[in-house]
């Protein structure tokens, strides 16, 4: 069923964009899609220092919201499930089940296009709602939604002007977020600290030209309070792992890396089998990993065993959003979806036991990014067992001149100290067809008149949208009685 669609307009000369964040009744891994449940925990909640109602701002619009949502909102039980998405310059807040069937509100931004937002599910509650908005500036908006407040972070990119592929709040935190931008670097961010320009130091070794962590000291009061060094080319999508202990990330570059959080620590880089990989997801029991992108296929790594698992062929375009259905997982079974540019979902079953094992590899071998899977080169053993040269140790923020030219000063941040031995990352090569399984889908189906961008899972439904905006919520079926 359609729940509802954006409604017609002037056409944006902005790229259309449709990101939803939803309240699930069940925890949700997803790329793209995100989730949060009402708390009744009290909190000491700081709120945005600017109000909606006195919009002063060139970089919104205007603010429509409902003409009687104080009394809706007073209406609402904590079983209401709020929808937010954003598609074209609009982000818009509406009830998950249509009712009232009017947005609650509706922003319209003027100086960039929302490019994606996350809701917190630490601080949400019948009083508070934390919505992070990303931009194609670099910018973001922190959105209280109930008391109709927001606050600008990173204004006019002054710590990174690309564009952000995907915000996500840092799990059990009230205040920190997780930015991944286009230019291949990713931000940890309080919402509450101000923001400054700072200088990164050049990378003392191999490792640390492909991934390296820089932080301020720990009694600095300006973001960021990290920045990763990811790739040269951009970060496209991370999740978290569900004990929220490892991110993966995915990119232009058609890897996949798997990070170490608590440790600050790159463990493994995955080499994909065409193409960009555009999203990624985790098993619920953070077992297994897919990613989807650009070669058409989803693909099912193993985390504990670091290894591909089989890739799944049955879309005819980029697959732009996978989700492992959480309530048919188990230990040797597992069920996920993948959305993509075909308007297509595909359901797929698969149990490692059924899988036949890959043939062996006579030859490290590495796959180019952007180039067919026919191409490749060898691997050079010296150049992944060069030594880790540990950077100098982590020093408090120097005040510096503006590299830009500005009189504002400018941070300095230091790498992070590794510990003594520090364990290079480990690279895998990408397997040609005959080394890895294929698996075909168990449904196949239509669901969106545009190219799909995003699904989620919920208890009794799936939620899908698609790059006009449309959200569709699909009922699952009754549970059958067996006997």
């Amino acid at each position: 069923m359609e729940l509802f669609a954006t409604r017609s307009g002037p056409p944006s000369p902005k790229p259309p964009t449709a990101d939803i964040a939803i309240e699930p009744t069940s925890s949700t891994n997803s790329s793209s899609l995100s989730s949060f449940w009402h708390s009744s925990r009290g909190h000491h909640h700081k709120k945005p220092k600017n109000n909606l109602s006195k919009l002063k701002s060139c970089f919104i619009e205007y603010m429509t919201p409902h003409e009687q949502l104080q009394k809706v909102l007073s209406e609402r039980t904590p079983h209401n499930c709020n929808v937010f998405y954003n598609v074209g310059l609009n982000l818009i807040w509406q009830d998950e089940r249509g009712q009232p069937r009017d947005a609650l509100s509706k922003i319209t931004f003027g100086k960039a296009y929302p490019t994606c937002h996350d809701v917190n599910a630490m601080t949400s509650s019948m009083d508070h709602l934390d919505v992070i908005i990303g931009f194609s500036s670099g910018d973001f908006i922190w959105y209280d939604t109930v008391c109709n407040r927001y606050q600008r972070l990173n204004k006019h990119g002054i710590m990174n002007g690309s564009s952000v592929t995907m915000v996500k709040w840092i799990p059990g935190s009230e205040d920190l977020f997780m930015a991944s931008f286009d230019d291949g670097s990713i931000l940890v961010l309080d919402k509450d600290r101000d923001d400054q320009a700072f200088i990164l130091p050049e990378p003392q070794s191999w490792a640390e030209e492909h991934f390296q962590i820089t932080k301020p000291s720990k009694h600095s009061k300006h973001n960021p309070v990290a920045h990763w060094r990811v790739s040269q080319k951009g970060v496209t999508a991370f999740a978290f792992s569900p004990n929220n202990q490892y991110v993966a990330t995915v990119g232009k570059d058609g890897l996949m890396r798997t990070v170490d959080y608590t440790n600050e620590r790159l463990c493994d880089v995955f080499v994909g089998y065409f193409g960009r990989l555009l999203c990624v997801a985790w098993s619920p029991d953070g077992k297994y990993i897919l990613t989807g992108g650009q070669d058409d296929l989803v693909t099912i790594w193993s985390f504990k065993e670091n290894k591909i698992i089989a890739r799944c062929q049955g879309h005819r375009s980029w697959v732009t959003g996978v989700a492992f259905d959480p309530l048919h997982c188990d230990d040797k079974d597992y069920r996920f979806a993948s959305v993509g540019e075909d308007c297509k979902i595909l359901l797929w079953d698969f149990s490692v036991n059924a899988l036949h094992k890959p043939k062996q590899r006579r030859a490290s071998i590495i796959t180019l990014p952007g180039q067919p899977s026919s191409h490749h080169i060898p691997i050079q053993d010296s150049l992944f067992n060069k030594p880790l040269q540990p950077p100098s140790p982590l020093k408090k923020f120097r005040k510096r001149s503006s590299i830009f030219g500005s009189s504002e000063s400018t941070l300095l941040l230091q790498p992070v100290e590794p510990t003594q031995h520090v364990k290079l990352p480990t690279i895998h090569p990408a397997l040609s067809k005959g080394q890895v399984p294929f698996l075909q889908p168990i449904v196949k189906q239509t669901i969106h008149p545009d190219p799909c961008v995003d699904i989620v899972y919920r208890e009794d439904s799936v939620i899908t949208t698609d790059r006009r905006g449309r959200v569709r919520v699909w009922s699952r079926p009754s549970p059958t009685v067996s006997g």
